[in-house]
């Protein structure tokens, strides 16, 4: 996670100095402003970059899963239109926004039946409790990290706790994918 981190500041710092650079040799303000839109940030907590490895087309929507790395994978589910408007087809490179609210938290009992396409599995390796709410951060064995905000109820119930196991589950409605422009 820390590693992941320093290369986001690493990146994003080159890219400032590449727009910071480029500004001087652009003529047009408007120009640079364009430029500038490029670099987005969201307000989604679990920000996933991965390949498309399948796609699964339907009338309306396409059922659109996306390797992460070796270990995880997540499903989204997309219009038709957003399919042919970003161009994905397999091996495309993809962003996967997923807001922490809409992540359910479970335990590791393999019996438990859901309707969520969504299921990655790892460790706790935060909570962050509130007077309300909880903050939970898990740990996924392919060096990612998805969080989840629950309240401090469905904390308690589950019984969680730092370095224990946990799984995070959501639909794939409730999952936006994006690509680079």
């Amino acid at each position: 996670g820390e590693r992941l981190v320093l290369t986001h500041r690493v990146v994003h710092e080159h890219q400032r100095r590449f727009l910071i650079g480029l500004q001087a040799q652009l003529e047009q303000a408007d120009t640079y402003q364009l430029i500038r839109r490029l670099a987005v940030k969201t307000s989604a907590r679990n920000q996933f970059f991965g390949t498309v490895t399948g796609i699964r087309v339907g009338s309306v929507n396409a059922e659109v899963t996306v390797t992460l790395n070796d270990h995880d994978r997540l499903v989204a589910m997309i219009t038709m239109e957003s399919l042919s408007e970003l161009q994905l087809v397999p091996g495309s490179e993809v962003w996967a926004l997923v807001k922490a609210p809409s992540v359910l938290l479970t335990t590791l009992d393999p019996g438990i039946k859901l309707s969520a396409r969504n299921r990655l599995c790892g460790t706790v390796s935060r909570i962050t409790r509130g007077s309300v709410n909880a903050d939970v951060v898990i740990d996924l064995p392919g060096g990612t990290a998805v969080s989840a905000i629950i309240t401090n109820d469905s904390l308690d119930n589950l019984q969680l706790s730092k370095g224990g196991p946990a799984c995070a589950v959501f639909k794939a409605g409730s999952v936006i994918l994006g690509v680079n422009a």
